[in-house]
């Protein structure tokens, strides 16, 4: 089995339960991580539920929010969303 992830994120389905037992984690780095992450947030209308991002699936990977989007939202998160790049690190290094 394989399955292929973008910017691994505790927001995401993690849905393989026990179907996976070896990993390959190829890491991006942040600076090229997060602002795709943020794309993909902003195309779905930054959907809090699974339910809400389905109903904006047909908008994803066809826009890109502008520079000032990107960099208000970089600036109120990019903390928050360090801390969730580190973790998922640690998640799969133990």
């Amino acid at each position: 089995m394989t399955i292929k992830t973008s910017w691994p994120h505790s927001q995401g389905i993690w849905s393989w339960g026990k179907q996976m037992d070896q990993v390959i984690l190829l890491i991006r780095s942040p600076r090229w991580a997060l602002p795709s992450f943020h794309a993909l947030r902003y195309e779905l209308d930054y959907a809090t539920t699974f339910e809400r991002s389905l109903l904006r699936l047909g908008f994803v990977y066809t826009d890109r929010p502008g520079l000032e989007v990107w960099k208000g939202w970089r600036d109120d998160n990019v903390e928050a969303e360090m801390d969730e790049w580190v973790s998922f690190i640690d998640f799969w290094m133990q």
